[in-house]
């Protein structure tokens, strides 16, 4: 025995009033999709809703309800998980999905092994990991790995997309250019909706582009929904893996564009989809505990009822006030304000759902009245009849007005004489002559009576007939129907007690029915039968002889053979028609036996199974409702403004009650699903049949049905002032109601600083109740966050509050989840995991971002190994971002990314080849190889620190817009780094460019070492060169002035050059102010040659007069005198800061040595 779910309160069923249920919004269209377990489990209850409070578009002549701009559409493993119903952890009380809201994954066919094995040819899942257990598609159980759910989609996506193709084409038939909203439902830590709902909504964005006018939400149940649903750890566990690991990958992709990735695939079918912007317009996550961080109670439960009544919000028409989309443009403003001061680089906008209801439970009260009745029709009657019953119904279908020992005989006399009918009359009697014979034959007598037998069958073949004939009212199948509707219609009886009377009972106390005494009367009339039969033989033989005597007589004993042989004749046409009048009433009662049989098994049977089921629903239903589950089957969500119990409200319904009586009320109903013989094909028609009768527009309880919300609210408050009304319901619902709609995200402030989420509420109010409207504006006044609608729902007050500008990062407890994750394998528990993705760079997924901002997590002890590893490699990223200064600004809080470019890698490769040939040249001379050596050095240099110059570096599309609260330096660095930390492809791309900077440096230090590896062989030349430069200066080779210095070249043959300036006061020589020094440091250019000469002339000097020399000296002490040292020395420290104490060394050693060449020639110095 099954219960008629549309009618069943605990299937989510009930006696619905269409004329309490609200419009539908106009030019709408909504497509909800509810991807695996929990996204499939929403889905059922967002439909028990629409159907029981949303008016239906039309309603089918076979009593089917369609809503043709609102569909379903769930995706799951295979056909079996649509049905799990019955198990303890399904949703028994909500209306199943029709195989057409259906699509099922499994079956196509294709194995994970076979794509392994031919990567080239299945390109769309070349995102497989190799390390995923090569299972089959077909019958297996699933291991929990995303990469396994997402592979189930792919192998359908041709399929799924033409699927969702149509479904949005006839959804939007007869609508102008409609509004379509697509919602996208999916738990985050199972194995199929994570794993499919990212390609899902790209598949669903690349739909969408044919279309001008969308939306698209996403509603998102975070992994402690589904912890709360189950018991075993194993499967606890996989659940935060999975919730992590998807939950990264939806924060990366809502902020995709901003992150500058990609989302990049194919599918089945060749198709290509390529998509930079985040998966939906809204995003949702909804968690089991609340923004007060209230654990709700049976949390799974919860967050479906809240779901569904969001849901409903898009669907439900507003008559005035705020709808929802007005409302979601209002929650963009708070995200706008929210994300201007925000303390980290997360992505702040995401949303999140709560909602609770006072109602008044107009389904219930309906099925009340009908349940109450229900329970009066199971008080009297009764299933199976006695012996009596069967043969008092059996005697009005035969005609008979009595029961008593000799019924039997009684019903076969009156109905074989009904067959007889005029063919019992007797035979007329032949009137010819024995001449008349004599002379013609016996021919003509024989065929006299044969004649007479064929007439009399005639006559009991059209009686038979028209005792068969169901159209003939005097039938006897008519009979059996004319008297089955009195006892089918009759209170006290009833479809089953008729469907027994026809096909009896096993526990009748005499196994009887009248099937059984329609087989009595064939057992009768065969008997008679058999009877007359064993006297054929003998007239047939009385005939034979009579006919030979006939033809022996004589003259003599003409006239006695002639009477016998017409009396036996006669004799024997008589036996014929007896015999068949027999057979004929063997066949009537066959088929007589056939049609009721028929009958009962294709009619009554089934009017009694709906009858039973209906009385099983409505028992059902009785308990229900006085076991008070339909609001504490889901604790604090919804709120009865009016329990059933009320004394006031049971007056009222008692006072309904009582003005239907009991025995017509159940014959109506009886005669309402005689009436409509289809209905009987579905559950669905039976309850439309059944709802029509109650609540109807002629239905009994129409006019209680159609009150209003204020109808009940006086009811039960016995008033009709609505001033009185008005102030009960803000005292006694609105306060506790909207405390009860806190959404479902509980924040982290740690992660998340500055209090509650941030939220609005929009509070409906039937439209027209008035006394709501002012209590709900008396509740808004002090609640600014508030805002009123007047909607067409007619049974609630509803809170709908929405927390809006969060990060995904603030989740309670993602801490511990996230340390789950990183302490697993991570096999297959990605999109990608660094396998070919069509030349997306980034391409392993399993490099996320922490959702924990970087800065939160940079001092934690507590990470696994895993964890520090990733933390400490996107630090040290950044570090080297900061070394390299790779970040360029841009102005108004924009850095850019740069990227070393080929220039770079040109000039260290030149680089190397030069020092390579600078190494092994040893005919190079000291000047030369200085020079040389200076020049590397400043190149190795310029590599080094000037490598973020844009002579190597190239700006990147790689921006980023530093937002959030920046008031101090300190905080714009936060922000910058973790925004930059944020973003796995300008990390990608900056260690590319580090890793390059990094081994360059080691090349230009191992560069550098070689360079100055010549540094000894140098200090020796300049040494020696230092010789020539004094010799060349105390010999008055090089000729000093009191500001001047110059040389001028004299070679072998005595031909003067032109004279070399070494100094002199102009712009063109930094150190014109220190004379000595000067002269040195342009000494040092010179070339070789040059320097060869002016030691020659010097050599010369020398190796000539001595007078000479010391004369030259002498000259010489007035420009290196005391006080001209002092003075250089004070210029150095005043004008040559930077250079001061190499040529104070200088001015020392120039000093020294001048003495001793004073010495040398015996020349008085100044001490």
């Amino acid at each position: 025995m099954a219960l008629v779910r549309s009618l069943a309160l605990s299937q989510g069923g009930g006696i619905i009033s269409y004329n309490q249920q609200a419009k539908q919004e106009e030019n709408i269209v909504n497509i909800f999709i509810g991807l695996g377990g929990t996204g499939v489990d929403c889905l059922r209850e967002i439909k028990t809703q629409v159907y029981n409070r949303i008016e239906p578009d039309l309603i089918t002549n076979d009593g089917k309800v369609v809503y043709e701009h609102i569909r379903f559409l769930g995706v799951d493993r295979d056909i079996m998980s649509f049905h799990s119903i019955g198990d303890e952890d399904s949703r028994c009380n909500c209306l199943p999905l029709f195989e057409s809201e259906m699509f099922a994954l499994a079956g196509s066919g294709i194995t994970l092994k076979a794509v392994k094995q031919a990567r080239d040819v299945f390109t769309q899942y070349a995102w497989l990991s190799d390390h995923i257990d090569q299972i089959g598609l077909d019958d297996y159980e699933p291991s929990g790995l995303r990469q396994e759910g997402r592979f189930l989609i792919m192998a359908n996506a041709d399929k799924f997309m033409a699927r969702v193709q149509n479904v949005i084409a006839d959804s939007k038939r007869g609508l102008c250019n409609p509004r379509v909203v697509i919602h996208i439902i999916s738990g985050l830590g199972g194995a199929t909706g994570s794993g499919i709902f990212l390609d899902v909504c790209y598949m669903l964005r690349e739909i969408l582009k044919a279309e001008c006018n969308t939306g698209m939400c996403g509603y998102f149940f975070i992994p402690d929904v589904n912890v709360s649903h189950v018991r075993i750890e194993r499967v606890k566990k996989y659940i935060r893996v999975n919730g992590y690991a998807a939950m990264q990958e939806l924060d990366y992709c809502m902020n995709i564009e901003k992150n500058h990735g990609k989302f990049r695939q194919e599918y089945t079918g060749g198709k290509l989809i390529d998509w930079d912007c985040a998966p939906v317009d809204y995003c949702h996550l909804i968690s089991a505990i609340d923004n007060n961080g209230n654990v709700r109670q049976d949390a799974y439960n919860y967050v479906m009822k809240v779901m569904s009544e969001y849901a409903l919000e898009f669907i439900k028409k507003s008559v005035t006030g705020v709808n929802v989309f007005s409302f979601l443009h209002s929650l963009s403003a708070i995200a706008f304000e929210k994300e201007e001061h925000k303390s980290f680089g997360y992505n702040v906008k995401y949303l999140t759902i709560g909602a609770s209801s006072a109602i008044v439970p107009l389904k219930e009260i309906n099925t009340y009245l009908a349940t109450r009745l229900f329970d009066r029709f199971s008080e009297v009657g009764k299933d199976i009849p006695d012996e009596s019953d069967v043969w008092n119904f059996t005697v009005g279908v035969f005609g008979e007005d009595k029961s008593d020992k000799d019924i039997q005989s009684r019903v076969y006399d009156a109905l074989y004489a009904t067959l007889q009918g005029d063919s019992k009359e007797e035979y007329t009697q032949w009137d010819g002559t024995a001449k008349q014979m004599e002379k013609n034959g016996d021919h003509e007598m024989v065929y006299f009576y044969e004649v007479q037998t064929a007439e009399k069958e005639g006559i009991l073949a059209k009686n038979r007939d028209r005792l068969l004939d169901a159209e003939n009212r005097d039938s006897l199948i008519s009979r059996v129907k004319k008297i089955m509707y009195t006892v089918i219609t009759d209170i006290n009886r009833g479809p089953v007690f008729g469907f027994n009377i026809l096909n009896g009972a096993n526990n009748f106390s005499v196994d009887i029915s009248i099937d059984n005494v329609i087989s009595g009367l064939i057992s009768t009339n065969t008997e008679k039968l058999n009877i007359l039969r064993t006297y054929t033989k003998g007239k047939e033989d009385a005939w034979n002889d009579a006919k030979k005597g006939w033809d022996d007589h004589n003259f003599i004993n003409r006239g006695v053979r002639y009477n016998t042989y017409v009396n036996k004749t006669y004799d024997l046409e008589q036996q014929k028609y007896l015999e068949k009048s027999y057979m004929y009433m063997d066949e009537l009662l066959n088929s007589v036996k056939l049609q009721v049989r028929n009958m009962s098994s294709n009619y009554y049977s089934v009017l009694s199974q709906i009858f039973k089921n209906l009385r099983e629903t409505f028992k059902d239903n009785s308990s229900v409702l006085a076991n008070g589950i339909i609001f504490d089957e889901v604790k604090g969500f919804e709120k009865a403004l009016i329990n059933i119990e009320d004394p006031n409200l049971q007056q009222a319904l008692i006072g309904e009650l009582r003005k239907v009586t009991p025995s017509t009320v159940f014959k109506q109903l009886i005669e309402a699903l005689i009436k409509d013989e289809k209905a009987w094909k579905s559950d669905t028609q039976i309850a439309r049949v059944v709802t029509g009768y109650f609540v109807g527009n002629n239905g009994i309880f129409r006019d209680f049905a159609d009150k209003t919300i204020e109808n009940f609210l006086e009811i039960v408050y016995d008033t009709d002032n609505m001033v009185e009304i008005a102030k009960r319901i803000e005292t006694d619902w609105l306060r506790d109601t909207y405390s009860a709609s806190a959404p479902l995200f509980s924040k982290d402030n740690n992660v998340c600083p500055g209090g509650d989420i941030d939220d609005m509420c929009r509070l409906s109010v039937p439209d027209g109740a008035i006394s709501l409207k002012n209590a709900a504006n008396t509740f808004i006044s002090s609640h600014q966050k508030i805002k009123l609608a007047e909607v067409e729902t007619k049974d609630r007050i509803l809170f709908l509050t929405s927390g809006v500008a969060f990060p995904m990062s603030a989740c309670k407890d993602i801490c511990e989840v996230e340390r789950q994750y990183y302490s697993s394998a991570r096999i297959g528990t990605h999109y990608y995991e660094g396998k070919g993705c069509l030349n997306i760079g980034f391409c392993d997924w399993r490099d996320l971002p922490f959702l924990t901002p970087i800065d939160r997590i940079e001092d934690d002890k507590k990470l696994p190994d895993m964890a520090v590893k990733r933390r400490n490699h996107i630090l040290q990223i950044y570090s080297g971002i900061e070394k390299y200064q790779l970040c360029k600004d841009k102005g108004n809080y924009e850095r850019t990314l740069c990227i070393v470019n080929d220039n770079y890698d040109e000039e260290l490769n030149l680089l190397k080849n030069d020092v390579e040939h600078y190494y092994g040249d040893e005919k190079t001379s000291a000047t030369a190889m200085r020079e040389k050596r200076d020049e590397l050095l400043d190149r190795v240099d310029k590599l080094r620190v000037h490598s973020s110059d844009l002579e190597y570096c190239d700006e990147t599309q790689y921006s980023i817009a530093v937002v959030g609260k920046t008031t101090t330096e300190t905080d714009f660095n936060r922000l910058l780094r973790d925004m930059i930390c944020y973003s796995p492809v300008m990390l990608m791309e900056a260690e590319k460019s580090i890793k390059k900077l990094e081994n360059g440096n080691k090349t230009l230090t191992e560069l550098e070492e070689k360079i100055k590896s010549v540094d000894a062989t140098l200090s020796k030349l300049a040494d020696k060169e230092k010789v020539i430069f004094f010799n060349a200066l105390f010999t008055g080779v090089i000729k000093l002035g009191k500001s001047t210095g110059e040389f001028t070249p004299i070679d072998e043959d005595g031909i003067e050059d032109e004279t070399i300036c070494l100094s002199k006061m102009d712009d063109e020589f930094e150190y014109n102010d220190i004379l000595p020094y000067q002269v040195y440091k342009t000494f040092m250019t010179l070339d070789s040659k040059t320097k060869n000469i002016m030691k020659e002339m010097s050599n010369k000097v020398i190796n000539g007069s001595d007078e000479k020399v010391a004369e030259i000296v002498t000259e010489l002490t007035k420009t290196f005198s005391n006080k001209n040292y002092n003075v250089w020395l004070l210029t150095a420290n005043d004008n040559h800061t930077g250079d001061k104490e190499e040529i104070k060394e200088f001015l020392k050693e120039t000093m020294r040595r001048f003495k001793t060449q004073c010495m040398k020639y015996d020349i008085e110095v100044e001490q």
